[in-house]
């Protein structure tokens, strides 16, 4: 995924990383109030670990 990720050009781009941690906290900084978004992904691929970033960045305010 990399390999395609670095072809894209730069306002294409989003976050990259290895795996669900290490773009977790990227995601999570990149969203505003009031963005309506959905994580999709298997308990394999441990999207879970967006997720908890999304709602402990938050504080209390986004809901599954």
């Amino acid at each position: 995924m990399k390999a395609l990720w670095s072809k894209l050009a730069a306002g294409q781009k989003g976050a990259y990383g290895a795996d669900s941690a290490a773009v977790a906290s990227d995601v999570a900084a990149a969203l505003k109030a009031g963005d309506v978004i959905a994580v999709k992904g298997s308990l394999g691929s441990k999207m879970k670990n967006v997720v908890d970033a999304i709602l402990a960045a938050s504080g209390g305010e986004a809901e599954r």
